[in-house]
């Protein structure tokens, strides 16, 4: 009878440590990043440097809720030179958060100068059990096409299986035709673009979660400032700032489950709600 009794609790507290053990192996750190577009801020400002609103916001954001990575999704600065760039790097420096940058339209008026600071204008890396890609819109008018989409084919062909979460930066509104946001500018716009043929298939066939991010919007008071959709496996979203109505930068929490949610951060004081609702 005692034997029969040790037996079987030795029995239910392994089969306990399996489940457990289970549960455990699933869960991630969880971490924090910022994505925030047209980040040079009002297009009536050419003093260079980030929107100081931004930077004032981030900064204090950060202190509170320390952030990993972040991605400035073009037009980071208006007027490209040496100086502009070493003034946003000093600004970012002291946040201690890896930075990415996204070249929009107002990057490639120095492209020379962009990929001698912070490399190729497209790439892709994983951190904690998630894939992330920068895209360049600039490079075929929106399209993500020729050597870039066959790198972004490899990219997902090399990681998706092993990774829980796709993040995707690009500038421009590469989604336009297929989903019609206002964007800031058409500037190099193709007609017609081939998202909808070429990359949203592409997505699609995936079994993971994919969050598409722009960051041409905001720079102006008669376009959104945010813009959320989902198709699919697919989360289309685009955020900036510049026009002084609902400017804001977006947090992306990832939990130990590999779940994801937004949070929409203010620069003007006023409560902007979930990024669902736009």
């Amino acid at each position: 009878m005692g034997t029969s009794f040790y037996l079987k609790k030795c029995t239910y507290l392994t089969v306990l440590c399996m489940v457990l053990f289970a549960c455990n192996k699933h869960k991630e750190e969880p971490y924090k990043f910022f994505v925030a577009g047209h980040t040079y801020g009002s297009p009536s400002d050419s003093s260079g440097g980030l929107h100081p609103p931004f930077l004032e916001t981030l900064t204090e954001y950060n202190s509170s809720f320390p952030l990993e990575k972040g991605f400035l999704t073009g037009d980071i600065v208006k007027y490209p030179s040496v100086e502009k760039w070493e003034m946003v790097d000093e600004e970012l420096a002291d946040l201690d958060i890896d930075v990415r940058f996204v070249a929009g339209n107002h990057e490639y008026n120095d492209l020379e100068l962009f990929e001698s600071r912070y490399g190729k204008t497209f790439n892709s890396f994983v951190f904690k059990n998630d894939l992330f890609v920068v895209l360049d819109g600039n490079l075929n008018n929106w399209n993500i096409s020729g050597v870039q989409l066959t790198f972004l084919k490899e990219a997902l062909d090399s990681h998706t299986s092993a990774v829980e979460n796709v993040f995707i930066f690009v500038h421009q509104i590469i989604f336009h035709d297929y989903l019609p946001v206002a964007a800031n500018s058409d500037e190099g716009k193709g007609s017609p673009l081939t998202y909808e043929t070429e990359v949203k298939p592409l997505l699609e066939s995936l079994d993971n979660p994919v969050y598409l991010f722009a960051g041409d919007i905001g720079a102006f008071d008669w376009g959104p400032s945010l813009y959320h959709n989902q198709v699919n496996n697919v989360t289309y979203i685009a955020s900036g700032m510049g026009s002084g109505l609902e400017d804001n930068f977006l947090v992306v929490e990832v939990d130990s489950r590999k779940r994801v949610s937004f949070t929409v951060v203010s620069l003007n004081g006023e409560d902007l709600g979930e990024l669902e609702s736009y």
